[in-house]
């Protein structure tokens, strides 16, 4: 990478390390052909990709690496930031089904036990 995709990619994997180690995803052809996790922000050009591949997945992936290497913009296509109250509404709702679901089989068993006489 020259200087200026360097100081991007800088800042797009220090972004992706600082929000809990996201990942970053390599497309080629509209397809995601990877998506490893940054650990850490790469300040340099250089990139390195590790896990356990087999011999002819890290050739896969190498190769699909080195067709990519046309000028290309780095765009962010989504971004989205969920909040501790998306997990508190959904606490609430859950709480609530409980008590409903209780109630329904209480009615049930009160209607369905007070008449036991009446079904053989």
């Amino acid at each position: 990478m020259d200087n200026a995709g360097a100081r991007i990619w800088n800042d797009l994997t220090t972004r992706a390390a600082n929000d809990n180690n996201r990942e970053v995803a390599i497309v080629l052809d509209d397809e995601v052909v990877s998506a490893p996790r940054v650990n850490s922000p790469i300040p340099s050009g250089d990139s390195q990709i590790t896990g356990s591949f087999t011999i002819q997945e890290a050739k896969d992936l190498s190769n699909i690496l080195q067709i990519g290497k046309l000028p290309a913009k780095t765009i962010p296509v989504q971004e989205s930031v969920v909040g501790p109250s998306l997990g508190q509404e959904n606490i609430n709702k859950s709480i609530i089904s409980l008590g409903v679901g209780f109630l329904l089989l209480l009615v049930f068993m009160v209607i369905y036990y007070s008449s036991s006489g009446l079904f053989p």
